[in-house]
């Protein structure tokens, strides 16, 4: 399963992240921008 690289100042929105999270729920990297939120 292939995905563009997020735009990691884009995490800095916790809104943009968790929607971003509704795309990539399996996706770790995603999961640990978010986490240092």
């Amino acid at each position: 399963f292939l995905y563009p690289q997020p735009d990691y100042s884009a995490f800095r929105e916790a809104n943009v992240c968790l929607q971003t999270l509704l795309y990539f729920t399996t996706s770790t990297d995603e999961w640990k921008a978010c986490s240092w939120l």
